[in-house]
């Protein structure tokens, strides 16, 4: 209660017609369009971004901090992540070493950087994140054929008929 008695008024704010900043609009239009990236909309996906860039909406290090990010978080698309990261660094120009080393040491077949050594692996085990003795490897892969007949007893396979 106030001094004189009386209840305050509190007004009732309605957050669904709030729009997001300006400033975030662009930077979450480009980590959709990375998220989303596939074989299908690749040259699509980097048109677009490279767009954001031109236009000064998005900066060229946060979208190499995207593809960084979700390469880690989407290891099955690392290939694609690695074909983007390496046309922008070679569209604008700029060297910046990814944190994530499987990303490093696929981009570094074509470019080396700064003060960094990718660690020696071959493209094939960087790709494949599982074994192929791992029944994760061909459900990763959508290879649930495979996946029954190299693995027939599997409690999996059982629960996955089921659904």
């Amino acid at each position: 209660m106030t001094t004189s008695g009386q209840q305050p008024i509190i007004k009732s704010i309605n957050f669904s017609e709030l729009k997001p900043l300006e400033v975030f609009k662009y930077p979450y239009q480009a980590s959709s369009i990375l998220w989303g990236v596939n074989s299908s909309n690749f040259s699509d996906s980097i048109s677009q971004i490279a767009d954001l860039i031109k236009t000064e909406k998005t900066p060229i290090k946060m979208a190499l901090y995207l593809i960084d990010i979700f390469s880690n978080m989407r290891v099955k698309n690392i290939a694609i992540y690695a074909q983007i990261y390496k046309k922008l660094i070679t569209d604008f120009s700029i060297s910046v070493t990814p944190s994530n080393q499987r990303l490093e040491t696929l981009i570094s077949t074509d470019f080396k950087f700064d003060g960094s050594e990718p660690q020696p692996k071959k493209i094939e085990e960087i790709l494949d994140v599982y074994s192929k003795e791992n029944p994760l490897y061909y459900i990763t892969w959508d290879k649930v054929d495979e996946l029954k007949s190299k693995f027939p007893n599997i409690d999996v396979i059982k629960n996955m008929m089921k659904i």
